[in-house]
């Protein structure tokens, strides 16, 4: 759900301000004589330039804790050591939303810390068993 809103909510702030000046030709330019400034908002696949990037690391993200739900629901069981594995796997490929600077503040706190959290609640109880 977060990486879907990352995605396509028009999250993405910008301004752009365009100056024109009028002069003849030979004369030197004076003071530029009109500019138009232009805010607006973008959803993140409308600005990336590298347009399949920003999918795939969402994409990532956003599989990362259906993998660790998995490894949890494996380690519960009898196969505690796969699910370690994919614990481990998944709580890696989510803390990578550590190097996008416009990711990152959606993904921490609404994804890692949640995942992070319940993950450990899911491994002490499966310690006590």
């Amino acid at each position: 759900m977060v990486g879907a809103l990352f995605l396509f909510a028009p999250i993405q702030g910008y301004c752009m301000t365009s100056v024109t000046a009028t002069s003849s030709p030979g004369a030197a330019t004076g003071a530029p004589t009109s500019s138009t400034t232009t805010c607006g908002t973008e959803a993140l696949w409308q600005r990336q330039t590298i347009f399949p990037l920003p999918f795939f690391a969402v994409l990532v993200w956003s599989l990362a804790p259906v993998i660790v739900y998995y490894g949890v629901r494996l380690r519960l069981g009898r196969r505690r050591r796969v699910g370690t594995a994919l614990i481990v796997a998944g709580l890696l490929l989510e803390s990578t939303v550590l190097i996008s600077f416009g990711a990152a503040p959606f993904f921490v706190p609404t994804v890692v810390l949640p995942l992070a959290i319940t993950t450990t609640i899911a491994l002490k109880r499966s310690s006590m068993r």
